[in-house]
């Protein structure tokens, strides 16, 4: 149960450290969350990088333990086609709101 618990709870963190540097920029070039904190931005900030450490984590230790990965193709091209999906999903998601992240007024 313990190694459950800290399987999802390392993707979880590093997904937050991913996404603190743009809350911190978002508080400091913005109004400081006069309006409230903006949860719908960084909701799925948080949950695109929880996702990609959660996949790239198991892929990484089976590289480092040596495992044959090409044992079972369609799981790695999957595993590496999601992999790349969420970074796409990631950069986009980032550079449609670095105006807001920036302090641009009137952001959307």
């Amino acid at each position: 149960m313990k190694n459950k618990f800290l399987a999802l709870l390392t993707p979880v963190i590093l997904g937050a450290l991913a996404t603190l540097p743009f809350a911190a920029l978002e508080w400091s070039n913005g109004e400081q969350f006069k309006q409230g904190f903006p949860y719908p931005v960084f909701i799925p900030m948080w949950l695109f990088a929880s996702a990609f450490f959660s996949l790239l984590i198991p892929l990484a230790q089976d590289i480092r333990a040596r495992r044959d990965l090409l044992s079972d193709k369609l799981t790695l091209s999957l595993r590496l086609l999601a992999l790349v999906f969420l970074v796409w999903l990631w950069i986009g998601f980032v550079s449609d709101q670095m105006p807001c992240f920036l302090g641009v007024p009137n952001c959307d």
